[in-house]
């Protein structure tokens, strides 16, 4: 009898569509963008609306109208250069693992798609949502335009990946691109995006994420309409990382942090705000340009990191480099600093400068303690900021200047294998036939070893 019962479930299984066992991909083709139709019988399986064809919307209400067992992959194909305006009522939220990409002969591998060509989702009513993510669901979006919106992805307690994935022109009151509480942002750009909160308290105005990693990403030329002062282009909580990437021209700070490692990267041009502030725990800076920041708000690093490790980086044309003293209650910290260009720095008495070797900035600057760091002023030590053959604008060192191989003499000093643009670091830059690291984010001289640029 029981293998009878067990022998007729399984045939269950195998005849009725709602059921998906051990089936680790399913994948659906959006072929109707003319129309944001739901679909006709959620949960039989199939993805389709009145009059034929196949919706977002209705690919999302079948997914999660099915019984599943295991956790099958959904995919969403949408069609090159297609124009998806998402109509109220909101979409559904996602209940279950979607992938959200352009539909390509290879759809676990697509190729980069160019701007033009990327399917764009935007929505209908300025004050609505795109794409919201369940607790056990994740969302994964490649090469896809999310635009127009209140919020493009609100995933708080969910993961996100943005690959090749443009966020432009979205306005509402608090990360209006991506919300998120896990965030892989890969190759990514946003734009343009507008946060217009009026409360008191700290808001994100474009991306939030618990754990944040960023690579070879632009987050640039967001906005906060309002009064207030305490409004961040990027919040990330623990272990973030940020590599290879831009944040640039945002109104108010650029970043908030407890805890960062940030590589090769730059942080420019926010003239009203600090690049970036933290908590009570860590940051460490490699090969970082922090460029024209902070006009009258005192602090490029900004208030009570307990420790900061600053190598090869360069700070030039900020308010204030390195600024601890914003909480009465923080009477410590630490900052070690190897082969990086600092103007001025402003710490509490118990803060302890350990090691701090190589580097070149102004004596009455109050950022320099060892013996090995170089005196002079930085500005005039620095080209302005470009490209010097890089994917992210740099300042490079002027002919005869400080930084030229005066920053750390060996690895174990110090001097980091790679610079900036991932040119080769010691490079004999001053001529006298010894190689030895410069002072700050560029080398001078060399060649690429290897890309890691983004597109712009």
């Amino acid at each position: 009898m029981c293998r009878i019962l067990f022998f007729l479930f399984f045939l269950l299984l195998l005849c009725c569509p709602p059921f998906l066992q051990a089936q680790a991909v399913v994948l659906y083709n959006v072929n109707r963008t003319d129309q944001d139709l739901p679909d006709s019988n959620p949960g039989d399986g199939q993805c389709q609306v009145a009059g034929g064809g196949c919706t977002l919307r209705a690919v999302i209400m079948e997914l999660n109208a099915q019984v599943v067992f295991g956790t099958p992959q959904y995919y969403a194909l949408l069609p090159l250069g297609a124009d998806i305006l998402i109509d109220p009522p909101s979409l559904p939220v996602i209940l279950r693992n979607l992938g959200i990409q352009v539909n390509a002969p290879n759809a676990f591998m697509p190729p980069p798609v160019a701007l033009a060509q990327r399917p764009r989702l935007r929505a209908g009513y300025a004050n609505m949502s795109l794409l919201s993510v369940g607790a056990n669901a994740s969302l994964a979006l490649r090469d896809v335009e999310l635009a127009q919106s209140r919020q493009a992805v609100t995933a708080p307690d969910s993961s996100v990946i943005a690959q090749r994935v443009t966020f432009r022109d979205n306005l509402g009151i608090e990360a209006v691109a991506v919300d998120a509480f896990e965030l892989v942002l890969q190759d990514s750009l946003v734009l343009d995006n507008i946060n217009e909160n009026e409360s008191i308290y700290a808001w994100c105005q474009v991306i939030r994420a618990q754990s944040l990693q960023m690579q070879r990403s632009r987050v640039a030329g967001s906005d906060y309409i309002g009064n207030q002062t305490n409004r961040f282009a990027l919040c990330a909580g623990s272990d973030a990382l940020i590599e290879d990437s831009e944040i640039t021209g945002n109104s108010h700070h650029a970043i908030l942090t407890d805890d960062m490692v940030l590589r090769r990267s730059t942080v420019s041009h926010h003239p009203t705000g600090a690049a970036v502030i933290g908590s009570a725990r860590n940051l460490r800076l490699e090969n970082v340009t922090l460029s024209g920041n902070a006009v009258g708000l005192a602090g490029t690093l900004r208030e009570d990191f307990e420790t900061i490790e600053i190598v090869g980086s360069t700070f030039y044309g900020n308010d204030i480099d390195v600024d601890l003293e914003k909480h009465i209650d923080f009477t410590g910290g630490t900052l070690h600093a190897f082969g990086s260009a600092l103007s001025n720095c402003s710490f509490p008495a118990g803060l302890i400068r350990a090691t701090n070797h190589y580097n070149l900035g102004a004596l009455t600057g109050g950022c320099l303690s060892g013996e090995t760091n170089r005196i002079g002023d930085v500005e005039s030590a620095f080209a302005p900021l470009a490209l010097n053959e890089g994917p992210l604008p740099t300042h490079a060192p002027l002919p005869g200047s400080l930084a030229l191989d005066n920053g750390p003499p060996s690895p174990a000093a110090g001097c980091l294998e790679h610079d900036a643009r991932s040119f080769p670091r010691p490079v004999d830059g001053d001529g006298n036939g010894l190689a030895r690291c410069d002072i700050g984010a560029i080398e001078a001289g060399g060649e690429r070893v290897f890309g890691h640029g983004f597109e712009d």
